[in-house]
């Protein structure tokens, strides 16, 4: 990926209303070494930033309803949780930039403390993984992958035609912040796809 120039952000869209260039842009840095490591989205790991985690590093948000339907009715994972010696708002949270989900990386081996995932350069990867999974569920559907970021279940289409106004307003508008910051890096010659196979 290009490094980025000193003007990037000199058209005057930080002063947009619509997304927060700003607050991206002080990461800005991260995101580019990103994609120069591994072949995901940066109006992604954008959207994440600038509308889940609003560029908080130290971001936590337990969700109930990760252990309500999941850990809490899995044996398996009730069991990993009282080893790792971990309460439920520290299992089922997602954590830092990207907003990774314990679970999920403790699904592909991870074991350390909930803080490490504060690490965006181990928090990559587990996101690139996480990403891939989702859109795997809905059958390539970016937009939905991106409205079900953060949970371990999924909505599916049929029933996503279901869902209160207030769900779906809101992945319509994580939808809405996306195309435009891929609009915003496509301009610069900045944007590549995800590319779902062993980073080489």
């Amino acid at each position: 990926m290009s490094q980025v120039k000193s003007s990037y952000y000199s058209r005057g869209e930080e002063d947009s209303p619509r997304i927060p260039y700003r607050l991206v842009a002080t990461h800005q840095h991260l995101i580019t070494t990103c994609c120069d490591h591994l072949p995901v989205d940066p109006a992604f790991l954008a959207t994440l930033i600038g509308m889940v985690t609003e560029g908080e590093v130290f971001y936590r948000y337990f969700l109930q309803f990760n252990y309500t339907y999941y850990v809490a009715a899995s044996q398996p994972l009730y069991r990993a949780m009282k080893r790792l010696r971990l309460e439920p708002e520290e299992f089922c949270a997602n954590y830092g930039l990207f907003a990774v989900p314990y679970v999920f990386a403790y699904s592909r081996g991870f074991e350390g403390r909930p803080e490490e995932l504060y690490q965006p350069e181990m928090a990559i990867y587990i996101l690139y993984e996480y990403v891939k999974r989702t859109v795997e569920r809905h059958n390539g559907n970016l937009k939905m992958a991106l409205g079900n970021y953060g949970f371990l279940g999924n909505y599916p289409e049929y029933r996503f035609k279901k869902l209160s106004m207030n769900i779906k307003s809101i992945i319509q508008e994580r939808w809405n912040h996306y195309e435009r910051w891929k609009e915003y890096y496509t301009f610069y010659d900045l944007w590549q796809p995800f590319q779902f196979c062993a980073p080489g």
